[in-house]
């Protein structure tokens, strides 16, 4: 593997562990509704959000062969 595919593994992972990190700490706050959201509602979105788009990047780049 050269050195900038680690590079840019290394980053992808990082944003995945950022989202799982977001989902884990608002999971301790109610989730609350779309219409009237709670204190744990942001975190988790932008978690889900982080994740899916580490794992979309891992795919089209295709670091994973």
């Amino acid at each position: 593997m050269s050195a900038s595919t680690v590079l840019r593994a290394a980053t992808l992972a990082v944003a995945i562990a950022f989202g799982t990190a977001a989902i884990t700490i608002g999971a301790s706050y109610p989730l609350g509704a779309a219409a009237r959201m709670g204190p744990g509602y942001f975190p988790r979105v932008l978690g889900l959000i982080l994740i899916a788009l580490g794992l979309a990047l891992v795919i089209r780049t295709g670091v994973v062969q």
